[in-house]
């Protein structure tokens, strides 16, 4: 009888023993997949918010560049501005006074004949 008892009891020992096992098993488990679900969204957070912070600063890039070709522009219309307002001063507005000009231009040796 003392033998029966002795194995009941190892068997109710073993599978107390399984019984809390796959209890702590579960356990480990559930813990794992919370932290890698608790990572996984700090992760997407910091990813997002690099991710705005990046976009805002490739729009603050694109501004910069455009204002910078606007500028480049700008200039350039007031450089060719410059340049016809030189060129309408000093163009002579008859033929008669360019011909002029170029005759007192010659020297004793050319001749002009035509």
């Amino acid at each position: 009888m003392f033998n029966l008892l002795t194995e009941q009891a190892k068997k109710n020992a073993a599978a107390e023993y399984r019984f809390r096992f796959w209890v702590v098993v579960c356990v480990f488990v559930c813990a794992e997949i919370l932290l890698a679900f608790a990572g996984g969204t700090l992760s997407f957070i910091s990813l997002r918010a690099e991710g705005k912070r990046i976009a805002s600063d490739t729009a603050a890039q694109e501004r910069a560049r455009d204002a910078r070709a606007g500028s480049a522009l700008i200039s350039s219309v007031q450089e060719t501005g410059a340049r016809v307002a030189v060129l309408a001063e000093h163009i002579p507005v008859s033929l008669s006074y360019g011909i002029a000009t170029f005759v007192s231009l010659r020297q004793s040796e050319v001749r002009i004949l035509a």
